[in-house]
């Protein structure tokens, strides 16, 4: 790989054993990939906090034991614990303090305590051709299609080396090229609300598995649409970029999509394909449901807000949940506005930081899930071993509360 002069200080320990060491494997992994030089980037989401990825914990002891910090603004992604409720949430103590050194470490190597899979929300936000080192998969797919950065998939250990450096090695989804769409997919059907979307980006990564798809038909798609796009696009498949003909900002033509390639393939959706999967998400029938998980991934204010304003004048049922999963941040501001005193008035729980899925030393368990959000459905089962019900939001607060 080519190296500028200020990259070459980095690998031969100018600025510190930490950038050399970095440096170092960001090189190594570089010429692995076929990457002709280093990018800058201008931010980093980090997920070397939860408790539930093993080693991820003790890559920041690495890191600390050489005196390693970010040099570039870098966010947190979820933890396992909501270290304001915990006892609430019947968490074991050991956990919990476990939790809190993990956390200790993350601020001394200077990342930001965000502890949020929605970094843009939080003021991550980079523009359009901007390079980024992300981790979390739906924020990847946002970040790439929706806001036009530039981020391939990174793991926790990868987007912190990138963040001491300032750099990751230039190539995949930091290109050009590789950006074009190869996949068309044909919507023959009116898609609209977040779980039209959910669905569709569900059934689409569970077909291609992997590329670039470009999606004809979308007459219009707001942020929270775009975002379940997104979700569940990178939840059943390995899918970082998609196109929106007309919509998202890299495709205003179908020629802007493919740039100078043709589609390997053209996959046609129907309005049956989507009943059929909404079907196929529900294990179970909807009186059976225990828990209502919403905020997969983290809500904004706006879906709080909306979520305390259909609960004024209800009560969540006697024996069931509804855990609204968000970031501190949202949580804070959802507690000025008095969102919060609703939402807890009506038998909710607001969680912060974390999510069911990457939650531990629960004493019990959620039993069995009721969700707008396919993610939530697809991994509610495989990693909680919970059975799902999936529905749209009216519904799932209809079926949780009564007046």
């Amino acid at each position: 790989m080519y190296l500028t002069n200020e990259e070459e200080k980095m690998l031969s320990g100018e600025y510190g054993e930490a950038k050399q060491w970095a440096m170092e494997i960001l090189t190594k992994f570089g010429d692995s990939v076929g990457a002709k030089k280093m990018v800058p980037i201008v931010s980093s989401h980090i997920s070397c906090l939860s408790l539930k990825i093993p080693g991820e914990n003790e890559f920041i002891d690495e890191v600390l034991s050489r005196n390693g910090r970010v040099e570039i603004f870098s966010t947190s992604q979820c933890i396992s614990v909501d270290l304001k409720i915990w006892t609430e949430m019947n968490i074991d103590p050991e956990v919990a303090e476990k939790q809190k050194k993990v956390i200790m470490k993350s601020i001394e190597l200077g990342i930001a305590p965000t502890f949020t899979c929605t970094p843009y929300l939080v003021g991550n936000t980079p523009r359009i051709g901007e390079h980024v080192a992300w981790c979390e998969s739906s924020a990847i797919t946002y970040a790439n299609a929706v806001l036009g950065a530039r981020t391939n998939r990174e793991c926790g250990q990868s987007a912190l080396l990138a963040a001491i450096t300032g750099r990751t090695p230039m190539y995949g989804y930091h290109l050009k090229e590789n950006r074009w769409g190869d996949v068309l997919i044909r919507v023959r059907t009116i898609i609209k609300g977040e779980e039209d979307f959910s669905l569709l980006g569900y059934l689409v990564g569970r077909e291609i598995e992997i590329g670039v798809p470009v999606f004809e038909g979308i007459k219009c798609a707001n942020s929270l649409e775009l975002r379940a796009l997104a979700t569940s696009l990178a939840t059943t498949g390995q899918i970082a970029m998609f196109h929106i003909i007309g919509i998202t900002p890299e495709a205003q033509t179908k020629e802007d999509a493919f740039g100078k390639q043709s589609p390997r393939e053209v996959m046609d959706i129907e309005r049956s394909d989507l009943d059929q999967l909404e079907s196929e998400l529900s294990s179970i029938d909807v009186r059976q449901v225990d828990t209502v998980v919403l905020g997969c991934p983290h809500y904004s204010i706006d879906e709080i807000k909306n979520i305390a304003g259909y609960l004024v004048g209800r009560k969540v049922k006697r024996g069931k949940r509804l855990l609204i999963c968000t970031s501190s941040v949202m949580r804070h501001l959802a507690e000025r506005a008095g969102y919060a005193d609703i939402i807890r008035k009506a038998g909710g729980i607001i969680i912060s930081d974390t999510c069911p899925v990457l939650m531990v030393g629960l004493r019990e368990s959620f039993g069995c899930i009721g969700t707008n959000s396919t993610k939530m459905a697809h991994y509610g089962r495989l990693l909680t071993k919970s059975e799902t019900f999936f529905s749209d939001l009216r519904n799932c607060l209809e079926i949780i509360t009564e007046r």
